[in-house]
C-alpha cells in the first residue's frame, strides 16, 4: 500500500512540474483514466483521491519518461482486466492480481 502512495506522489510531482501543453501523449494516460473511473464506480470509503485528482495524476504520465509510462500502462491495463475490491484508502485487484505489473511500476515510476 505504501509503496502505492509513494508512486502516487512521485507522478502527483511529475504533473505539476510539466506544464499545461508539455508531453507526449502515451497510453497509460487512458489506462490510468479507465482504472481511476472503474475506482471511482467502487465508491470505497476513506478513498486517497477522488476522480479528478486521479486523471489529474494520469494526465502525468504523457510526460513520464518512457519506462514509467510503459510499466504503468502495463499495471493498468492489468487492473483493468481485473475485479476489484476496496482496501482502505483506494482499491486493488482481487485476491493481489497484478502484483508484478503494479510493483514494475513502482520501480519505473519512482522518484530516485
Amino acid at each position: 500500500m505504501m509503496s502505492k502512495i509513494f508512486v502516487i506522489l512521485s507522478v502527483l510531482g511529475m504533473a505539476l512540474a510539466t506544464t499545461a501543453c508539455g508531453g507526449d501523449s502515451h497510453p497509460a494516460v487512458a489506462a490510468c483514466e479507465t482504472t481511476c473511473a472503474n475506482q471511482d464506480a467502487l465508491a470505497c470509503e476513506g478513498a486517497m483521491v477522488d476522480l479528478a485528482t486521479c486523471n489529474q495524476i494520469c494526465a502525468a504520465y504523457g510526460s513520464a519518461p518512457t519506462e514509467c509510462a510503459d510499466a504503468a500502462e502495463a499495471a493498468y491495463t492489468c487492473w483493468n482486466g481485473a475485479t476489484l475490491e476496496c482496501t482502505g484508502m483506494s482499491s486493488a485487484p482481487v485476491d493481489g492480481g497484478c502484483a508484478t505489473e503494479t510493483e514494475a511500476m513502482t520501480a519505473a515510476c519512482s522518484a530516485e
